[in-house]
């Protein structure tokens, strides 16, 4: 799953979204996209509907990089607020 979703954002710039992923293991993936030097990784949405976004290094600068693998451990906690 991780090697496709890296060939495939490598091959043409889109970002990929990695859906139905639990906190754990989107924490998870985010680790092994790291031996992925020219890609970078966020969580985005709430849960039940929060995944794992996967883009080029440079590409939507803009995107709140902040909601990211630490968030994930919270993420039942957001609904209780």
């Amino acid at each position: 799953m991780v090697e496709a979703a890296a060939e495939q954002v490598l091959a043409n710039g889109k970002e990929h979204e990695l859906k139905g992923l639990s906190a754990a293991e989107r924490r998870y993936v985010h680790g092994l996209f790291g031996e992925y030097g020219q890609l970078k990784t966020f969580s985005q949405g709430r849960e039940p509907e929060r995944h794992l976004v996967v883009t080029l290094i440079g590409d939507n600068e803009d995107t709140d990089t902040n909601d990211t693998d630490a968030n994930d451990t919270d993420a039942n906690t957001d609904l209780d607020q």
